[in-house]
């Protein structure tokens, strides 16, 4: 620890007591589409994971803790497919819609009838990059066409058990996220494409870094910290994934 650090020891955190996460601009574990911003902006290689916040890119594989999780209520806007609003399921009033019968998914569809937008039940999780622990708390919203290699994840993370037979915490291990092109029914968009398990995440790790984090995001509306912002990154094609591109999503 440096002189200043030792100097400011006494002080740490001082004045932060009222700064909630609610107060803070949210952070996305995003992945950078060939129409995306930062590709035309800032000339980066598309399908790789990126931190909204910082622009930082981490490559096609990132290491992340699960902090929390919730289920969401997204809206999305019909010509580019961006999330406009994400609201708590059931919290406003839907309109259910079958699709045409030649679709070939005949699950009904939700849609607000205030705008005319679709509406999708979608995963919502806190994460924590482990390789980059100074990046802090980031918010990850997949699409719709990931939910079977979330289901599956989800299903991992909750069977992890420790010695005593009790449940890992939801943040007791490390995981890798992999991202890939899929095709997709409008070409091809870059997708989550598989769940790697990694290794039980260390005391350090979790003093050092997981533990304020968790502090922070403890009793926080994610759904309230979501609200869309202009660095989200999405493709118009990320819904409608071709269903055989699904069987080569995995957990591992």
């Amino acid at each position: 620890m440096d002189t200043q650090e030792n100097f400011l020891s006494e002080y740490a955190g001082q004045g932060f007591d009222s700064m909630t996460a609610k107060e803070m601009s949210s952070a996305w574990l995003s992945l950078v589409q060939s129409n995306s911003t930062a590709v035309a902006d800032q000339g980066i290689e598309p399908c790789q994971w990126r931190n909204s916040a910082t622009g930082d890119v981490y490559g096609k594989e990132v290491k992340v803790v699960v902090l929390d999780f919730t289920t969401v209520w997204c809206e999305k806007d019909p010509v580019n497919g961006r999330t406009v609003a994400r609201y708590a399921p059931n919290s406003i009033k839907v309109e259910q819609r079958l699709p045409p019968k030649n679709a070939a998914n005949q699950f009904p569809k939700m849609f607000n009838p205030q705008t005319g937008n679709e509406i999708q039940e979608l995963f919502m999780y806190a994460l924590a990059l482990a390789d980059h622990p100074e990046a802090g708390t980031l918010l990850y919203n997949p699409p719709v066409g990931n939910m079977k290699t979330l289901k599956g994840w989800n299903k991992q993370m909750h069977s992890q058990l420790m010695a005593d037979g009790r449940h890992f915490p939801i943040f007791g291990y490390t995981w890798k996220l992999v991202c890939d092109w899929v095709k997709t029914t409008q070409g091809r968009a870059c997708q989550l494409v598989r769940v790697e398990k990694e290794n039980p995440i260390t005391k350090d790790l979790f003093v050092s870094s997981l533990k304020p984090q968790l502090e922070l995001v403890k009793g926080a509306d994610m759904i309230a910290l979501s609200a869309p912002e202009e660095t989200e990154e999405s493709a118009p094609e990320e819904a409608a994934v071709d269903s055989s591109a699904l069987a080569d999503m995995a957990i591992e």
